[in-house]
Order: C-alpha cells, then structure tokens, then sequence
C-alpha cells in the first residue's frame, strides 16, 4: 500500500500540477490518505483472516466441484435481491 500510495501521490502531482499540489496539498493529502487507509485494512484482512483460512481449507469451500439446484438458486436470488438495492 505504500507504493501504491506513492504511485498515486506522484500521479496527482502530474495531474493537478506542481503549483495547485503545493496550494491545496493538505486536501490532497487527506484523500490519499483515506485511500491508503483503506487499503491497509482490505490488505490487513487477507494476511490476517482470508489468507490463513484459504491455507487450511482450500479452495473447494468456494469453488465446489459440483452446484447444487439450493446454491444455484440461492445465487440467482442473492444476484436480483442486489441489483435493485
């Protein structure tokens, strides 16, 4: 997330320009951080929670060999009951 966020950081300043990154640099700041912010804890997350699961269960609890006719409906609900939300 650190080079990410350096990667954007340098974006920005070639985007806005160097004269608007110093004026309004504290508000640029702010929203870079709420970014790299964000992906500090969907990083955490997965080294933390889904990466050990994964390690010990496999893949097969996602991506089962066979659907079944309850998981295929269950999926086509789940999928409608999203779109109009």
């Amino acid at each position: 997330s650190d080079s990410f966020y350096r990667l954007l950081q340098g974006s920005t300043r070639a985007v806005v320009g160097d004269e608007n990154f110093r004026e309004y640099g504290p508000l640029i700041a702010g929203g870079l951080l709420r970014i790299r912010l964000e992906l500090c804890v969907v990083e955490s997350f997965f080294n933390e929670a889904v990466g050990p699961f994964v390690t010990e269960n496999g893949l097969s609890w996602i991506l089962p060999l066979h659907e079944t006719v309850e998981t295929f409906l269950a999926g086509t609900i789940f999928a409608l009951a999203t779109t109009f939300i």
